[in-house]
This record gives C-alpha cells, structure tokens and sequence, in this order.
C-alpha cells in the first residue's frame, strides 16, 4: 500500500470527539503543510472540483475543525447556480477534506506566504475530478490527474485512481475486513442511524416511566424521579393513598362487641378520623398491637355497648383540612335477645328447695306465677346451690354464692359473725319474713362480706409480701369472724399434715445425676447452692383444693395433678347440643405462615370472679351487672386472647390483641385476683419480628405487665433458643409463687410478692425469680424444650422434655430428687393420682419422634421414687408427608368417682400393630382408649376420624357416674361411655379440632383451626 492510501485510511478510520475538539499538534502540522504548498510553483488545473461549502453546523465525527478554520479563512461560498449549503448533501468528513483541498488548490495559485492568504478574495475554480483528497498532498502537481472520461468509467466500476492514473481495484479497508471503503462507510451510516434511533426508542421508554413514577413513591423510583425532576419527597402524612378500609366484628354481631377498622395506605403515616352519616366522629382508638413500623396499615377499635346500624366513611387529614376518601364500611350490631339478657332468677324461684324452707322456717312459698316464669328461664341459684357444692362451702365459711340469695340468707344466719352484725343479721331476718326481696339483699351483704374474708386471708397467701393487701375495715371484719380459719381450713392443714408424711426418695433405677448439668440461678446470679425461705416455702394444694373456692378452671386441666378440664356435674349425658358460635381470626406469620383460630394445646380456662372484680374491671358495663358470670378466656394462634360470657358466647371485655400467635392455655391467680399469665408461640410474623415469652396481665386494666423473656437475651443461660412457653403455669395461692417451664429447657419459680386490695381495685407485684438450668447425661440441647405442662404436689415439680427426660424437682432446694429416661418425646401432659392412703403415681405418656419406628408407651411411675409400675406401648407411625406427631400428644383423664378404675389416653398415627392392639379395623388412625389403673390392661377403644390431638374431658353427673368426650380432628365430637366405650352422644362441628375443651357444669367451650372455619364453640351437654 502507497503512502496516499495509508494517508486516506488513516483519515477514514480516525475517531474524533463529538465536540469536534482536536489536538493542536496535528493543526499546527497541517497548517505548516499548507504554508509549504503555497509557496510552490503549480500549474493550474485543467478541472477544479468543487469544494465543499463552509456550514455553521457542529463538527461532526470524522470532521477536522483545522479543516473548517482553513476554509473559513479562504471564504469560500457558493458558485452562483449551485445549491443553498443547506440543500446538498454533504456526506461525513467531506467539509474537512473539500477545506483542505480548496486550500492547497489556493495556495498553488496564490502568493505565498500568509499575506497572500488573506489577500485573496475569490475562490479558485474547483476540480471536478477530485476523490476527496487535496492534491498538494500528493507529493507532486501531475498525481491525481486524469481525463473526465476515466474518471466517469472508474466511478461506474467502483475503482479507485492510483498515482499513475491506471485503474485498480476498489480502495479496501483493512481495519472493516477488507472491505471497500465506500461501502463501509455506506454501512457505518447506516448503523450509527440505527443506534441512535434505538436509544432515543430507550430515552423515550425511560421518559415515560419517569414521569409514571409518583413522586412520593418509596425505594428507588421514587428517588430516581426526585433527583431528575429535583423535587422533594412529598410527607406521607400529606395524601397517602388508602388502599384498604374495612370494618371486622361489625357485620350481625351482638352488643356489646368492638369494631375493628383495618385502614392500608400506599406509604407514610396520616391522620384518620371514621365518620357516621350525621358527620360525627366516632371514638376509635388505635388497637394495642397495631404495626408501627411505617404505620401503612392502622387498626382502630370502636367500642359499642348497644346496637347500632348505619354507614361510616373514612376521612383523612390534608394538611389542615379533612377530605372524604370515599371509602366506607356497613356496620350492623344487633341487641342481644330479651330471653338472653336477663340471668338473675326471678324474685320468687328461689323458694323452691325444701333444704332452704328447714334452713328459714317463717320463708313464704313463691306465687303460682314466678313458677311459670322459672321454668322458661334456666334455674340459676339451684344450678349454683346443687352443682357447685354450695351447702359445704357455706359450712366451711368459703365463698357464698351471689346467685342464691335464699342460700345466702341462711349463710348469713349460720354465720358466727352474724350476731356481732346487727345489719347482716337483720337482713337475714328479713329475707326470712319478707321473702326474696330481702334475701337478695342479704345475698349482697353476704357476699360482700365474703370478699373482705378472702381480702383478709390474702395475708397468709401472700406470705413474705410487705403488704398483705386488706383494707382495715377487712381485718376488723377477719377479728369479729374469730381470726381463725372455719373449718375448711382446718381440714385443708389435716390434709397438709398427711400430706407431708409422704416424702420422696429416689429408687436405684432412678438416679438423680441422671441429669448431668445443673445450674441454679438466683435471680441472675449463678449459685452453687439454694435453699428457699421458710416462709416462701411452695405447698401446693393438691387434687380438688387447688382455689380456696369453686372459682372454675383456672389453668390447664383445672389443677396441679392435671387430672381433667372439666368442674362441676350434668344432670344428663344423653346428648351434646350446640349453644353459641364465636368467630376467631387469623395471622399472617413469617414466610407466608397462617395462622387460624385456636390449636394445640389451646384449652380455655373458665372463671367465675367476684362481685368486686367484675365491677373494677374494664368489663362491658352489662357483663360487669350480670349475676354469676361464667368467663371464658381462650388464646389463640391469631394472636388474641378472647373474653367471653359462657352463657351466649358474647364478648364481656376487649380482646387482648396480642399479634402473636399463642399455644398454652392462660393461667389465672386461683386467690381470685385479676391477674393471668399466657404463653408465647411464635414471634417471627409477616409484620416483623417481636419479643417472645411468658405474658403477665393485669385483668383489672387488661394491661402487660410483664415478661419472662423465653430467649433470656441479656443473660444467654438455655440451651434452646427458640423461646416459647407451650405450657400453662401453676400458682400456690398460699405463697402467690408461680411455677412454669418453657422450650428453652428451663424451670421457672417465680415469688410474684403481690398485693391485692379488693376494695380499692389494685393489684402489683414485684416478681423474683429462681431458675434451674439442667441437661441429661449426652442429651441435644434442642430436646432441653419443655412443651408438656408441669405437674406438682406439694414442693415437688414433675416435668419431661423432648428428650424423653422426666425428672422430680425438689424447689425448696431447685435440686433434682430423681429422674429416668422414657425413651422418646413427651408432650401430653403427666398426671398425678392418689396411690391408696400412702402412695402417688405419676401418669406419663410418649411419641414416636426421635426413633424411626416402635411403639407409642405410657408409664405409671410412682411420683415418689421414680420406680416404675407398669407400661403399655402402643404401635404407631411417623407421618412423613404431613409431619403429624405419631404417639401422645393429648394430655390423659385420669378417672374419678365411678370411673376412678380407669385412665383414658388418646393416641395418633396408629400402625397394623397399634390397630391389631386396639381391635380397630384398617384405615382407623387416632383412638382414645381406656386402661385399667392398677396394671394398664387396655379395657376398650374407640377409634376416630380425625387426628388425636385434643386432651379428653369426663364429666359426671351427681351419682357419680362418669362419660368421656373426645374431639377429633375432623370436627366430630362424641361421647362415650367411660366403663365399656359405648357412644352415648355426638356432633359435628365446622373446622379441624387440635385444641383441648373445658367443660362448667354442663357447659362445653372448644374451638377449632382452619382456613374460614375458625370459631370458638359453646357445647351444652344434656
């Protein structure tokens, strides 16, 4: 290649700056060229092309702006005749390469020197046959010439002129693969239109999403469109856009009830206010466990003690101006049935028991009327007389029953303090002539007086407390009664004493260093040894004495033996009818986890509070005046503790909106003080993650006011870190201790040092705890987790882990008396029994979890050595598709008054073997089964439909004779006979059972968990 074609390649192929901008050595060097030619001697051309015209328009790439300056100096125009500059196409590079040729025609014709150049006014004749490059660059004035005709044929062919003026090939391009210069230019043309034409397509797309972006959008559209517009994020709290509003719990419900507005906004914080069609703001309150993160999504709770119907909408604040968002919600709460408001009885049906007559001798038989009405209404004071046991408490000076007022009348006759209380004894006088009129008055002295007795005996049961929490009108009135305790409590320190006689010694097979880690804790303070003081030293009241009075079931399976979750006795047990319905809800865990209703182990508990409670609560003002209110508390996986009259279903207080969901069942102070602890499932949920544990409430204002922190994050003590407590907690009235134990492995006992005045309405405590860490010889620290609830006697705790563990805690020491290895999970519940007049023995049963197969067992041990009585093991399964627990997840019966022979256990994922055992035909998974106490001979089964999930309840009428209910997983309920397993009742309720029922008299609550079939269910059995 000749230096003419390398000249021309290079020039083709130079990139320049869009600017246009070059680099002054090249200029300078051109410009030196220039000045040389121009003082040669050349002949004038036979054709000058033309040279391309001057324009204004930007340098273009390939162009030299030295080109342009050159030009620019010659003044070069267009020829009269030609085309305006801006009409001809002037291809890319051309205006540079034309400016140079013209130039060194110029300079040949000229006068040299710079003064020449300037001189000169008219531009030269241009060549015709120019190719684009200046000839003065040629080396000579001859290169480059040729006759017009060559020129034309050269054109036609695509060829190029070489320095001889002969013919050659197309001039080709190394660097674009040899291909011919005009046509890769051609094609770079072409491609650069396209490139650009594609970016302004992109430019355009970005355009218009920018500008579909909201300004205030969060994340990085939003900011994106606020750095290029150079705006400011508008406030959320200006005019966030409402995604949601809608009303829950305010379609057909009964009055009282609370409406919950759920109100999503796209992002921010606002203002909100609900209004009635009148225009006036209803008075909502922001609900306790709302997200405040952000808060796009408030809940509000508008309280309604009567019926209401009508539309509200949603407003929201602007500035300082309010706006309807045109969102509303239809609210219909209806009043409850007249037949359903009243339970107090009528003034006369009270006179109906002889018992009362012989007890009040000058009381008058009711008028023929009252009878009619007593037999439409259900009869509240005999239920409560006869069913609980009254006639006894009266004699040992317990709780008088505020629903009899001829029952208290006599109460109050019977009285020592009666003769010292002119107005009490008067009132009982006048109940006796005047009928009931004044025997309700009277009742209301009575059980008036009854509460400053149990204010007064909080002293010994608070024990260790500074303050024993009684006014002094209530110690007055303790010193008139005598300063004793009657004579329950005599026969209550009788049974003490024989109690104490029954001590623990371990047995050879059941040695204590079993469990190989110990730790105690006092406090937060490790300590090698731990002796509790006397006076706080843990009697816990045993089977049937667990509340100073027929308060109902105020922890799981009622008591410290855990024997059953069922109080008080049915007149008949032929069929199961369904009372009520409540909805429960549902939360949204972690990783898109639901939550529905109530599950395992999800037991109620049922109370029946103080007239002085239930009037300094923060009950509905109707619940707070209703006669012997029943109470129903349940937790539930939707993360809400509910409160509901066990009559109707209808709610008495507010929910406790937790957020998070909750498994135990709650544990109430059986003294009768406001005071519950639930426990903690779960604390990962769709909203964030919260804290987990132990929850203490104030009932009187629904309040927390504390928590036992499940994953002990400022001390980092368990071996499991997974924090929950499944279990329901025991508390000693005597010494107000609580004792529990969670899945973090440890064992919690806890001094609550609470003050309690019923007068006032108060209730504080100052907690104190000591805790015990323990791990068996090579046990995981993952099967330290306690999901079974503890049992006691007396200072005795009994509890197993995951890793089959069981062990007896002496908490006077927080050392371990004795512990064996069960071979495998536990989380039924054990249960203690009386052993003949000597002896105890512990019921405890076993899954199938950390082996791959083998038998379900149930163990009688005896409580105070840890020896084994006997053991059945029943065939079961893993389920490894649906991840069932295989084995005793239900807590079991252990059977009482005709049924006192028996135990009943309810036993999951049974295998060939398990069925061939129980004589249950083929596809039979779950079946609750009866054994013989003595040796655990299995006397009947009956299998289910469902899962076995839900503990058993029996329930016996007043001759002692006894039926079992079981639930199972597919909603069915029956009842059986408890001596031969006959089905005496059952019923289908709509939604899976998992969770345990409770059972008052003749009352049944159970609750169920599933997707739109989520409810709590008033069961009556009859």
């Amino acid at each position: 290649m000749n230096d003419m074609e390398n000249m021309e390649n290079r020039e083709a192929t130079q990139k320049l700056p869009v600017t246009g901008e070059t680099s002054s050595a090249p200029r300078r060097r051109r410009a030196d060229r220039y000045r040389e030619q121009a003082g040669r001697e050349a002949p004038a051309p036979e054709v000058i092309p033309e040279a391309a015209p001057v324009t204004d328009q930007p340098v273009l790439r390939g162009e030299s702006e030295t080109a342009r300056e050159v030009a620019r100096r010659f003044r070069l125009e267009e020829r009269e005749g030609e085309p305006a500059r801006s009409e001809r196409p002037v291809p890319r590079g051309a205006a540079s390469r034309a400016g140079m040729r013209a130039a060194s025609q110029r300079s040949g014709r000229e006068t040299a020197g710079p003064a020449g150049w300037e001189a000169s006014r008219v531009p030269a004749e241009p060549r015709r046959d120019s190719v684009g490059y200046a000839p003065g660059r040629m080396g000579g004035a001859d290169r480059g010439r040729m006759s017009q005709e060559s020129r034309a044929r050269l054109a036609a062919e695509n060829r190029r002129p070489v320095e001889n003026g002969s013919a050659a090939s197309p001039r080709k391009d190394p660097v674009y693969g040899g291909r011919p210069v005009a046509e890769r230019q051609e094609k770079k043309r072409g491609g650069l239109l396209t490139a650009l034409t594609v970016a302004l397509v992109i430019l355009g797309v970005l355009v218009i999403g920018l500008l579909l972006i909201p300004e205030n959008a969060d994340g990085l559209p939003g900011m994106l469109k606020r750095r290029l517009t150079g705006t400011r994020q508008v406030e959320a709290t200006q005019t966030p856009e409402v995604l949601v509003f809608s009303a829950e719990g305010g379609e057909n419900t009964f009055a009282p009830t609370d409406v919950v507005f759920t109100i999503a906004t796209g992002s921010g914080a606002a203002e909100f206010q609900i209004v009635d069609a009148g225009g006036q703001a209803l008075p909502v309150q922001p609900a306790e466990d709302a997200d405040a993160s952000g808060q796009s999504i408030r809940e509000l709770v508008w309280h309604l003690e009567e019926a209401w119907e009508g539309t509200v909408s949603l407003w929201i604040r602007t500035g300082e101006t309010w706006t309807d968002t045109g969102r509303t919600a239809e609210i219909r709460v209806l009043a409850l049935p007249e037949e359903e408001e009243t339970e107090t009885p009528p003034p006369a049906q009270t006179e109906l028991p002889v018992v009362f007559a012989t007890e009040a001798p000058t009381a008058t038989p009711s008028p023929a009327p009252a009878v009619t009405e007593q037999a439409e209404e259900p009869e509240e004071a005999e239920e409560d007389a006869e069913a609980e046991g009254l006639n006894e408490e009266a004699e040992s000076g317990s709780l008088i029953d505020e629903d009899d007022p001829e029952r208290a009348a006599a109460a109050v006759n019977e009285r020592p303090e009666a003769a010292a209380e002119p107005e009490n004894g008067t009132a009982a006088a006048d109940a006796a002539e005047n009928g009931t009129a004044a025997a309700e008055q009277a009742a209301d002295t009575a059980e008036n007086d009854t509460a400053a007795e149990l204010a007064a005996d909080a002293a010994p049961e608070n024990a260790g407390a500074e303050t024993a929490g009684a006014s002094p009108e209530t110690d007055a009135t303790r010193a008139e009664a005598g300063g004793e305790e009657p004579q329950a409590g005599t026969a209550e320190a009788e049974a003490t004493v024989e109690q104490r006689k029954l001590v623990v010694a371990a047995w050879e097979n059941a040695d204590p260093s079993l469990i190989a880690t110990t730790q105690i804790y006092n406090g937060t303070k490790k300590v090698k040894e731990y002796a509790r003081a006397a006076a706080d030293q843990i009697q816990m009241p045993t089977l049937g004495e667990y509340t100073r009075q027929k308060m109902g079931i105020l922890t799981f399976r009622t008591d410290a033996f855990r024997q059953n979750a069922a109080i008080g006795t049915v007149e008949g047990m032929n069929s199961l009818e369904l009372a009520w319905t409540a909805e429960a809800g549902s939360a949204k865990g972690s990783s898109g986890t639901m939550y529905y209703g109530v599950g395992w182990v999800g037991q109620p508990v049922i109370v029946k509070w103080s007239k002085e409670v239930r009037e300094q609560s923060e009950m509905y003002d109707a619940k707070k005046e209703k006669t012997g209110l029943r109470e129903v508390i349940v937790a539930g996986l939707d993360g809400r503790i509910y409160f509901l009259d066990l009559s109707d279903g209808t709610a008495t207080r507010n929910n406790i909106r937790l957020g998070y969901p909750m498994k135990g069942t709650p544990s109430v102070h059986p003294s009768g003080a406001p005071y519950m602890t639930v426990g903690q499932f779960a604390r990962k949920m769709a909203k964030g993650t919260g804290t987990i544990g132990l929850r203490q409430y104030n009932l009187y204002s629904l309040k927390e006011m504390s928590l036992i922190d499940g994953l002990d994050a400022k001390n980092n003590r368990p071996f499991n870190n997974i924090g929950s407590f499944e279990t329901s907690a025991l508390i000693d009235r005597k010494t107000s201790t609580l004792v529990t134990a969670g899945t973090n492995g440890m064992l919690y006992v806890i001094k609550l040092n609470s003050e309690f005045d019923y007068g006032a309405g108060v209730y504080t405590q100052s907690p104190t705890q000591v805790l015990l860490r323990s791990r068996a010889k090579g046990e995981k620290d993952a099967s330290t987790a306690v999901e079974a609830s503890v049992a006691m006697y007396d200072r005795y705790v009994y509890y197993a882990d995951m890793g089959g563990f069981l062990r007896c805690v002496d908490t006077n020491s927080m050392t371990t008396a004795w512990a064996v290895a069960l071979g495998d999970s536990v989380e039924a519940t054990p249960a203690l029994d009386w052993h003949g007049e000597d002896g105890l023995d512990l019921y405890v049963a076993t899954e199938l979890s950390l082996r791959k197969k083998g038998e379900a067992e149930i163990k009688c041990i005896d409580a105070l050595s840890g020896e084994e009585r006997w053991s059945t093991g029943i065939g079961v399964q893993k389920d490894t598709k649906s991840k069932t627990v295989s084995g005793f997840r239900a807590s079991p019966v252990i059977g009482q008054e005709g049924l006192s022979d028996y135990v009943y256990f309810t036993v999951n994922n049974l295998n060939d073997a398990g069925r061939e055992t129980l004589n249950l035909s083929d596809g039979v998974n779950a079946a609750v089964i009866a054994l013989r106490k003595t040796d655990g001979g299995i006397v009947w089964s009956y299998g289910l439909g469902g899962r076995g999930y839900s503990s058993p309840v029996a329930v016996y009428d007043e001759a002692g004779n006894g039926a079992v209910i079981q639930c199972a997983g597919d909603g069915s309920i029956v009842m059986l006979d408890g001596l031969n397993g006959k089905e005496k009742a059952s019923l289908e309720i709509d939604g899976a059972i998992e969770a345990s029922p409770a059972v008052y008299n003749n009352m049944m609550v159970i609750a169920t968990t599933e997707k739109n079939k989520n409810n709590i269910y008033g069961i009556r059995i009859q």
